[in-house]
């Protein structure tokens, strides 16, 4: 076995940039004998549900995660971040899931969509069909993180609800129960 997982892979959904395709990601981890793959395609998501499936059925386990631009300063819509007369890039984060439920469910319920739905035009995959022009176009952002008594805030989130281990051993047998069609 690998002593180490691979945090930052990029594969061929990060246009430009990764060129592995699910496939080979999953033959190439098999040969190393990593148990886990984290695949950080830059500013999407498209591979996720593909290479997850096909990394699974090679018996690694996906980390599903992104690498995401992080702009600290307004830029010009249509050229990009401009300094000195060339394009730079924006510094990167990367992004990685632990618990997708809990995801799901923060993303679901800690926020309020007047204040923390933000639309954006600007530059765009050449791969988005649903903009009303090539490589450009709108994005939706959701700001899910804490607020702040400094930002106008001042009710707390509630802390999380845990499940006791009674209550999910329960739920497992009921849930087994349905499987099995009420045998």
């Amino acid at each position: 076995m690998a002593s180490f997982v691979h945090l930052r892979v990029k594969s061929a959904y990060s246009l430009l940039e990764g060129a592995v395709r699910p496939k080979e990601l999953a033959d190439l981890a098999r040969y190393a004998g990593t148990p886990a793959v984290a695949v950080t395609d830059t500013n999407n998501l498209f591979g996720v549900y593909e290479i997850s499936d096909t990394l699974a059925k090679a018996g690694i386990q996906p980390i599903v995660g992104a690498l995401l631009s992080v702009e600290f300063a307004a830029r010009n819509p249509h050229h990009g971040h401009i300094q000195g007369g060339t394009r730079k890039k924006p510094p990167h984060v990367a992004l990685l899931v632990q618990n997708e439920a809990e995801v799901a469910w923060i993303v679901g319920t800690h926020y309020d969509p007047q204040r923390d739905i933000q639309f954006t035009r600007g530059p765009m995959d050449d791969l988005e069909d649903a903009s009303d022009l090539p490589a450009y176009g709108s994005k939706m952002g959701i700001d899910a993180t804490r607020k702040w008594p400094s930002e106008g805030f001042t009710r707390t989130f509630p802390k999380k609800i845990a499940t006791t281990p009674a209550a999910a051993d329960r739920a497992a047998a009921l849930w087994e129960k349905i499987r099995q069609g009420w045998k």
